[in-house]
């Protein structure tokens, strides 16, 4: 099983390395960003006239927003969408011929579009926007912080999209679950606003949600904070994000075994 994994794995590796120069586009659009980050938060700490606001410098400021495309080079897929349309068109019926299950081929899929997005997008795109703002607060420790506690959110994410192309089983058109979703991410995980600017009480509902460990935490890392120094706030990070993994994984299994053994696809 191993063995057809990463013949999966390589073989969507070479299909996604034909459109690498769609993932180097964001080497034109991720600058802007920054660019854009930095002229709207001098002002902001400017008018403030302080150098610290809820815990960020302005300098951590600017790189947490534009550091948030940052994550998504690293967790994005088309899992969901891919999942629901093989349910939908009755493609899923050939899935239980292969050799490898669903669940790993997806996952290998998943696995080589973010080996090329990280490649191609975000190491050239960090250099970038290095030259541009410099990231003063980073060190060589809190970015291979990030990058373990990155690839976590990536396996995170992945049972997450998984499940909800699993709902495609009840709902036929499940697009309304993953808006849902990609809405969650954006209030609970902190791709919108940093988790600092919300209330307590939606800080607790969030202490008991896997989303803030997909954006907020590994970008903590990424920043440098003082909380995540030393070894201990990485085990923790990382022993909730493996945790959340586990947990979502059961679940997948569950689900899945549930539906497909009731599957049955019109003319297949």
């Amino acid at each position: 099983m191993l063995k057809s994994f990463f013949k999966a794995l390589e073989m969507n590796v070479r299909v996604f390395f034909q459109y690498r120069a769609s993932f180097a586009l964001s080497l034109i659009s991720f600058p802007v960003v920054l660019i854009v980050n930095a002229m709207l938060f001098e002002r902001i700490y400017a008018h403030t006239g302080t150098d610290v606001i809820r815990g960020y410098s302005l300098s951590q400021m600017i790189w947490y927003y534009a550091s948030v495309p940052f994550i998504y080079v690293f967790i994005y897929t088309f899992t969901a969408m891919r999942l629901s349309q093989r349910i939908l068109s009755g493609e899923l019926t050939m899935d239980f011929l292969r050799p490898l299950h669903i669940y790993l081929f997806e996952f290998a899929h998943a696995a080589a579009s973010r080996v090329i997005g990280v490649a191609v997008e975000f190491l050239p795109t960090l250099f970038v926007y290095s030259l541009i703002y410099f990231p003063d607060f980073l060190t060589f420790a809190s970015f291979l912080k990030f990058v373990a506690t990155a690839v976590l959110a990536f396996v995170l994410m992945f049972q997450l999209n998984f499940i909800v192309g699993l709902t495609a089983f009840v709902l036929k058109d499940n697009r309304a679950v993953d808006d849902v979703k990609n809405i969650t991410l954006g209030l609970l995980g902190g791709a919108a606003v940093p988790m600092d600017f919300m209330p307590e009480a939606v800080r607790r509902v969030a202490d008991f949600l896997p989303f803030q460990y997909v954006f907020y935490e590994p970008l903590q890392f990424f920043l440098n904070k003082p909380e995540t120094a030393g070894v201990m706030p990485l085990l923790h990070t990382v022993s909730a994000q493996i945790g959340w993994i586990a947990l979502l994984f059961v679940v997948n299994r569950v689900v899945w075994a549930y539906f497909a053994r009731r599957f049955c696809a019109a003319g297949g």
